[in-house]
């Protein structure tokens, strides 16, 4: 019944009277009540933080019921999100931030392991994921909050001794660590990737050593997820459409 309720309230809801702002204060109040998972993890001070793939699909299913649009835009040294209202183009907010593009990656042989175009393509996602912080006045871990400069030496850790560990607890972690991760990339797409890195390496041999960092980290394309495969796929693509338009110039 209070479910029925809730969805009668919502529905009565008529947001074509309401101003950007007023629009804008009700979709962070969605997006806070929706409870998005943060999928991004911060190995070296232990805190998760939201990815834009956490953010962008229920963002935009709030902005699509409520009637927003984010337009994200970068020029010079500053990215924008300029959020309309649509029913009045003329109605809108813009929220600001510093814009500095990311350079290509360079392994420690001096050869570069990302073009121009991937380091670009690198950017512009970091930003929005900002961009969209800003405007849904998202809350994310401080670094500065997290001690990571703190000086205060650590207390002096408390030795605990634990009872041993059962059989069926070993063959649990045994599973945990040799277990494909969840959303774990099909055979299909690892197989892919694999014949695009050998174009790839047979294009240029420099190119060995983006493959092994590649093969090293999935610990030998054993461990790899589904959209972090995709984007592997994507981006190899990319660098060999690079390789093709330059053969074609050079002819």
């Amino acid at each position: 019944m209070a479910t029925t309720k809730k969805a009668a309230e919502t529905a009565a809801v008529d947001y074509s009277t309401m101003n950007v702002f007023q629009k804008l204060q009700l979709a962070r109040v969605r997006f806070l009540e929706a409870g998005v998972d943060k999928s991004g993890k911060h190995m070296k001070l232990e805190y998760k933080y939201f990815e834009l793939a956490d953010i962008v699909p229920k963002a935009e299913q709030i902005f699509l019921e409520i009637g927003l649009m984010m337009v994200p835009s970068m020029y010079g040294d500053k990215a924008t999100a300029r959020v309309y209202n649509v029913n009045d183009r003329e109605d809108y907010i813009d929220f600001v931030a510093p814009y500095t593009p990311i350079a290509p990656i360079v392994s420690n042989a001096g050869n570069q392991v990302t073009n121009e175009m991937q380091a670009t393509g690198s950017s512009i996602t970091y930003i929005r994921r900002y961009l969209w912080q800003l405007v849904l006045d998202i809350v994310e871990h401080d670094s500065i909050d997290s001690g990571e400069f703190d000086t205060t030496p650590a207390p002096s850790p408390t030795v605990t001794k634990k009872p041993p560990v059962t059989t069926e607890q070993r063959q649990e972690i045994k599973k945990e660590l040799t277990g494909a991760p969840a959303g774990a990339a099909t055979e299909e797409q690892v197989g892919t990737l694999k014949s695009l890195l050998k174009k790839l390496m047979d294009i240029d041999a420099e190119q060995e050593q983006f493959v092994q960092t590649i093969a090293m980290k999935t610990e030998g394309f054993s461990k790899i997820e589904a959209d972090k495969c995709d984007a592997l796929i994507e981006g190899v693509n990319n660098m060999l459409a690079g390789y093709e338009m330059k053969t074609a110039k050079e002819g």
